[in-house]
């Protein structure tokens, strides 16, 4: 890299610091700035910044040191003047430090905005991933069956309440697949039918789930022991939007409840 080459150059020569150090000071920088503009003696020098000619003298040897100025000598009077080769050096070196760090903030000024979008993703597929939780007074492997069992999916597979019903099909395997029917009093089919992607008895129920409303979205069913029960936690996930993930949370918070009552009269029917 040419800012390495540089400061190896620099460093070689014990010139960088003593470049910098001899900058640092304000009055030299004023000298160095009147050299710049044309030969001075050291007189001439020292009654302009009105000082000494011991304190000029100090200040010009410093400049000289490192390599920021040189001297002529015309007869018996030297005149001083601004070494531009080092000075321009100096300014190759400055531009490339902040060539350098320029390029190390466009760095993090685009990593800073990756991360914002990575974010907004996040938040995006947080908003269209819906997680509903029930507690049921049953036990895991009662539950398991009910998700599992097409006589006890129809019993309570639909959305609604009062005169709706459903059809259940079911090839309960991994790689198998379902269908669902779900129908309204008033004649209405809502069709729904999936893959089964994992089956973890009776812990876990993974299918993708699609119907005339959704496709390629997925839904995974865990059962989970609880205070006087089960919870039942469903997490449905990539559906495109916040209206189908606000409509398909009434959906499934509907089945859930018709799964209680189903439940309910299961067990009335053994005694």
């Amino acid at each position: 890299m040419i800012i390495v080459n540089c400061m190896v150059e620099y460093s070689s020569e014990k010139q960088l610091d003593t470049v910098f150090r001899a900058l640092a000071d304000s009055t030299r920088r004023a000298i160095l700035m009147q050299l710049a503009e044309e030969e001075f003696t050291v007189n001439e020098i020292a009654a302009q910044h009105r000082m000494s000619l011991q304190g000029v003298s100090k200040h010009l040897k410093v400049l000289e040191n490192a390599g920021l100025i040189v001297k002529r000598k015309t007869g018996r009077i030297r005149r001083c003047r601004a070494n531009f080769e080092t000075l321009d050096q100096a300014s190759q070196l400055i531009d490339q430090y902040r060539l350098f760090w320029e390029r190390r903030m466009e760095a993090l000024q685009l990593y800073i905005k990756k991360q914002a979008q990575e974010e907004r993703t996040m938040g995006e597929e947080k908003e269209t991933t819906l997680v509903v939780r029930k507690v049921f007074e049953a036990d895991r492997d009662t539950l398991f069956r009910a998700f599992s069992d097409p006589e006890i999916m129809r019993r309570w597979f639909f959305a609604g309440e009062e005169g709706w019903s459903a059809d259940v099909t079911s090839d309960f395997k991994v790689g198998g697949h379902y269908r669902i029917d779900m129908h309204e009093p008033d004649g209405s089919t809502y069709s729904h039918q999936g893959e089964y992607r994992e089956i973890d008895p009776p812990h876990k129920i993974v299918f993708t789930w699609n119907s005339d409303f959704v496709e390629g979205t997925e839904v995974t069913v865990e059962f989970r022991e609880a205070v006087n029960g089960t919870e039942v936690i469903l997490t449905h996930e990539f559906l495109p939007d916040e209206e189908q993930r606000e409509g398909h949370r009434d959906g499934w918070n509907g089945c859930l409840r018709n799964l209680e009552r189903a439940l309910q009269a299961i067990s009335m029917d053994k005694h």
